[in-house]
């Protein structure tokens, strides 16, 4: 059923909803999630004679990121504890009897590839009246039953919202009977004047072809009990409750596509272009071996034999039809061209990693082996971002986990009439057991160092994020000759180099502002990379870091270029301008005075002295004036280098 209906079967009965661009972005999402994308997946190819058209091999990666963390966060071992035994017992069995467990995983998949997914419930075998007040509060009928539907993006149709939380909203799910397709619609909404909500129903008979037009589809209105699975369902329910009977599931993400829809985006939505990347190299990895081939270019006069009759098939890639060009060359050419396995194999994985950490897996988190994509390991640490991501994401289930228990019990007194405590204390628990306490793992690992068992670049690489293995494939990729790239081990040292030397640029900046020649910024800058190397070397890093490129070079650059945001605004504080006016001069970023609270604070930290550092942050935060805090320098102590 498309959107379209949907949105105009919705409109006809008075409400209106997201705007209907939404739902494209949820059928993209499904298409990836489907490894089938139109226009991506498929292509042709000429041959030299017809376009042949191709499929292109997909790695199946939006179904496993989806997968995964459906796996991670929904699986056997989550609990949900109700500290009372008929609570217990009664939310058990209400599970139970809907296959909860197996369809919350299903559908917590489903979250993470469409964006949102729902839990509802609704109630059949309930006595009301006409406008679905509950006749006899209390009594149990032959039947009473609390069932629960579960919602894919696709079916969901916020009504209205409040900062981000839907507080109405239609629910559209498809049934078929009798070789016949029905559309059932649940609307939820608030009764305005008691302040309660209510829940329409209505089914529709959908016409053959309906899904294949693209537009809306006229529907003809059936009754409930024509199908099964609405049989005994009123027309409108009362809930007597502001609480809804509904539970948006979302991954706990910002929905940075359309910030005022108040439902989440798919956990790859920005990471379509590593999916492309990871389908166009899986592809080429397995058209290498066809491609890779000979390939025979012939002369048209080869194509058919005297009789007419075709001498190969249209459709094979491996000959190609050279066009009558009037050259005197041979009839049938072979060409031999060489396997790049290697090459592919490393983008691959370039393509994985950067595929994890937009995904909130991390790097490191799929390995490409012998022609199959697997989990790397199966051991989250508790320092990992894929246990922080994990842990944001469960926020979210567990809330719904919290309500949607809450509102069983509540529905079970209310309803069927049953002696049930709704203020017991109810807990989730989530499973921890791939997950490593860091602190007894350091110390294992710390152990196994000392032993010998471990080397220190094992070491360094799992604690210190030191992967020698990735810098030499992202050197290899960009290594050319226009680009020289070097790999260092040394993470932190690389990165408070970065951060340091823009600081070291503004008081260059500002030592050219008060008017100061080339040799005193020269000596400024020298010394202030002699304070950046002893912070380092403080912290742990290696000495010989900051000697290099990362520092050095980094260096001289951002503090002589005239293209330097640090440079320009350190310019304009030393000529007298306020740090704030210089960076709205500027005009972008000025990462040396962003930076500025850190280095403090790091320098305090480790006890170590860095007057230049202290001097900008003066001059920058306090106001205090520039040629003072130069004065304030050249009266330190004499020392020697």
């Amino acid at each position: 059923m498309n959107s379209a209906t949907i949105l105009a079967t919705l409109k006809s009965l008075g409400y209106e909803c997201v705007p209907a661009s939404w739902y494209r972005h949820i059928a993209d999402w499904d298409a990836w999630y489907r490894g089938s994308v139109p226009d991506f997946h498929s292509y042709t190819v000429f041959n030299g004679m017809r376009h042949v058209r191709c499929r292109k091999l997909t790695a199946g990666m939006a179904k496993n990121i989806a997968e995964s963390w459906a796996d991670l966060l929904m699986n056997a071992g989550l609990s949900v504890t109700l500290e009372g035994g008929p609570e217990q017992a009664f939310f058990d069995a209400v599970c139970a009897a809907n296959n909860f467990r197996t369809m919350m995983n299903l559908y917590e998949e489903y979250t993470f590839a469409l964006g949102t997914s729902a839990v509802v419930l609704r109630l059949t075998g309930v006595p009301v009246d006409g406008e679905g007040r509950l006749l006899e509060p209390g009594a149990v009928r032959p039947s009473p039953a609390i069932a629960v539907d579960f919602v894919r993006a696709d079916g969901i149709y916020p009504l209205s919202w409040e900062n981000g939380v839907i507080r109405e909203c239609a629910f559209a799910t498809a049934h078929y009977d009798g070789g016949r397709e029905y559309l059932y619609l649940q609307v939820h909404r608030r009764d305005r004047e008691e302040q309660t909500c209510l829940v329409e129903n209505y089914l529709y008979r959908v016409p053959e072809g309906a899904a294949d037009t693209g537009g809306a589809a006229s529907l003809e209105r059936a009754g409930l009990n024509a199908i099964p699975v609405t049989r005994g369902i009123v027309p409108v329910f009362r809930t007597h409750s502001p609480e809804p009977l509904f539970f948006i599931n979302t991954p706990n993400i910002a929905n940075n596509l359309a910030p005022d829809v108040p439902m989440g985006i798919s956990v790859f939505a920005n990471a379509v272009d590593q999916l492309m990347d990871c389908d166009n190299i899986f592809d080429s990895l397995n058209s290498e071996f066809v491609l890779g081939r000979k390939r025979i270019m012939v002369k048209p006069e080869a194509v058919r034999s005297l009789d007419g009759e075709p001498l190969f098939d249209a459709n094979d890639l491996v000959f190609y039809i050279l066009p009558e060009d009037g050259q005197n060359r041979s009839t049938v050419q072979e060409i031999t061209a060489t396997l790049r396995i290697d090459q592919h194999v490393a983008g691959l994985q370039l393509a994985l990693d950067l595929l994890g950490l937009k995904c909130g897996f991390g790097p490191n988190h799929w390995k490409f082996d012998a022609g199959h994509i697997t989990t790397a390991t199966q051991i989250i640490t508790a320092n990992s971002e894929e246990y922080r991501t994990q842990q944001k994401h469960q926020l979210v289930l567990e809330s719904l986990l919290l309500r949607f228990a809450r509102t069983v019990l509540r529905l079970g007194r209310d309803f069927l009439g049953l002696e049930l405590d709704t203020e017991v204390p109810i807990s989730v628990d989530f499973d921890r057991s791939t997950v490593e306490n860091d602190g007894e793992e350091f110390e294992r690992d710390i152990s196994m160092l000392e032993h010998g068992i471990l080397s220190k670049a094992e070491f360094r690489m799992k604690w210190i994020n030191e992967d020698e293995q990735t810098a030499k494939r992202v050197q290899d990729i960009f290594m050319n000759t226009c680009m020289r790239v070097y790999t260092n081990s040394d993470v932190k040292g690389v990165e408070l180099c970065g951060a340091l030397k823009n600081i070291m640029a503004l008081a260059g900046g500002i030592s050219d502002g008060i008017g100061f020649g080339d040799n005193t910024k020269a000596a400024l800058v020298t010394r202030g990379m002699a304070e950046i190397r002893r912070l380092g070397t403080a912290m742990g890093c290696n000495a010989d870091t900051f000697n290099g490129l990362a520092a050095i070079g980094d260096l001289i650059v951002t503090a002589f270029s005239v293209h330097s945001r640090n440079n320009r605004a350190g310019h304009l504080i030393g000529e007298g301008m306020k740090a704030q006016d210089a960076i709205k001069e500027v005009g972008m970023v000025v990462e040396g005075i962003n930076a500025l609270p850190a280095a403090i604070s790091l320098s305090k930290k480790y006890a170590v002295e860095m007057p230049i550092v202290n001097a900008v942050d003066d001059i920058v935060n306090r106001g205090k004036d520039p040629k003072e805090a130069v004065f304030e320098l050249m009266k330190r102590d004499k020392k020697s280098e």
